[in-house]
């Protein structure tokens, strides 16, 4: 039975919805259809009147006055509409409940001196029913009150300035509350561009120059902890690019390029080295004795100090130094580079010694490094195989070495700006860095 009713009703909307289908379509093109149309409509805003009305007296009756004067303002606009003809009773209605509040809000703005919200209340009334008597008595009262406190009070147009003013001030503090909330949140842009809105509105806004601070403080925060995670992951990949390789170790036999840094020299070497080292001298000095015979004594000497009662052989070479090949000085005439003079002729044996005062407990070793150090004549000493011989120091060249070094560029620099602080202005053209020299 329920099944059946209801599909009843369902054809009944069906065909209502055909038939109301059907008269718009026929009433666009029928004049007839037209008025029916707006008698519609007039009928549906009559409607809407009604209600408006009765929430106007429910708020008189609460003793809302501004909120029944916006009410009957709105429906004396939609009576109007309507039409006082087809509406004649609602329009009146309209009519005294618009005049009866404004007036009552204009009396009131007036007693509180507020005169220019009284002349708007007024002109509201005016506008409505510009014969009302009440309000033309009252606007000439109004009018004389504003023209007596000219002088004494802001004018109208200062009074509706400071109004707009004040609501920016309103609507740029709400701007500010939302900021703060969108920076507790996380939301710096858009905490930062509320901020720069309510600035706009309200440049001596100090609570938004507040915020704006905390924004930016907290900006550089984040930026820092950035930078610093950054720095951090960049010496951490500097490390491992600098970390030592280890793929020699996978190697299935030695690397024959590899070269030992251990010194191998011969038997006899070592035992002069050794000797040098373990014979002690209690004290040694020479007041310039000859080379020979200084020899003589440390040979004499070492062999008393010797364990093995052995010693130690030396020998003093005659011979000069060999010639430097292009060797040359500059000649203090012309200011050029000259082939050097050979060296003059130097008897070594007489070469003069002067060793005070005298050294105190001392390694045989150390007695050879004081006596070319303090020779007449430069003198060097060399262990052989077989003897520590002394000769005459020559002019020597300081050997110069070639060394080459691949490095990554954008490890090196970031390596740089890392350790040292300071940023090298220097583009790469890729991403990964080349071997360079």
């Amino acid at each position: 039975m329920i099944k059946a009713a209801a599909l009843s009703i369902g054809l009944i909307a069906l065909v209502a919805t055909s038939i109301t289908t059907c008269a718009q379509n026929a009433t666009a093109s029928n004049p007839t259809g037209t008025a029916v149309n707006e008698a519609v409509r007039r009928e549906h805003d009559l409607r809407e009147l009604r209600a408006r009305l009765g929430e106007a007296r429910d708020a008189v009756a609460r003793k809302d006055v501004p909120k029944a004067a916006a009410i009957y303002t709105a429906a004396h606009g939609k009576a109007r509409s309507i039409g006082a003809a087809h509406a004649p009773a609602e329009a009146a209605e309209a009519l005294a409940g618009l005049t009866s509040t404004c007036l009552e809000l204009a009396n009131r703005a007036r007693t509180a001196g507020n005169l220019v919200e009284a002349e708007k209340k007024l002109a509201v009334v005016l506008a409505a029913d510009p014969k009302n008597m009440t309000a033309l008595e009252m606007k000439r009262g109004n009018d004389k009150a504003i023209a007596e406190s000219k002088g004494r009070v802001p004018s109208l147009d200062a009074q509706e300035r400071f109004a707009a003013a004040h609501e920016e001030k309103v609507a740029a503090d709400q701007l500010v509350q939302d900021a703060g909330l969108l920076m507790e949140a996380g939301k710096l842009k858009e905490a930062e561009a509320k901020i720069v809105e309510a600035l706009k509105k309200d440049p001596q806004n100090q609570a938004a120059f507040y915020y704006q601070n905390l924004i930016s403080e907290k900006k550089y925060r984040d930026s820092d902890r950035k930078r610093e995670v950054e720095s951090r992951k960049s010496m951490v990949e500097l490390e491992e690019e600098w970390a030592p390789s280890n793929k020699r170790l996978g190697l299935p036999q030695p690397n024959p390029a590899a070269k030992s840094e251990l010194i191998h020299t011969g038997k006899g070497r070592q035992q002069i080295v050794s000797k040098l080292n373990k014979i002690h001298f209690d004290t040694a000095g020479y007041d310039g004795l000859p080379l020979n015979e200084v020899v003589r004594i440390l040979s004499e000497e070492a062999r008393k100090r010797d364990p093995d009662k052995r010693g130690v052989n030396f020998i003093i070479n005659p011979n000069g130094p060999p010639p430097v090949a292009g060797a040359t000085v500059i000649d203090p005439a012309t200011g050029a580079p000259v082939p050097a003079p050979p060296a003059e002729a130097v008897d070594v044996n007489a070469i003069a010694i002067k060793l005070s005062p005298p050294l105190s407990d001392v390694r045989l070793a150390d007695v050879l490094d004081a006596i070319v150090r303090v020779s007449e004549k430069p003198l060097r000493y060399s262990i052989e195989e077989y003897a520590v011989v002394f000769s005459l120091k020559g002019s020597e060249i300081v050997p110069l070495f070639t060394r080459t070094f691949r490095v990554d560029p954008n490890t090196f620099r970031q390596g740089l700006e890392n350790v040292q602080g300071v940023s090298f202005d220097v583009q790469s053209s890729s991403s990964s860095g080349g071997g360079g020299g």
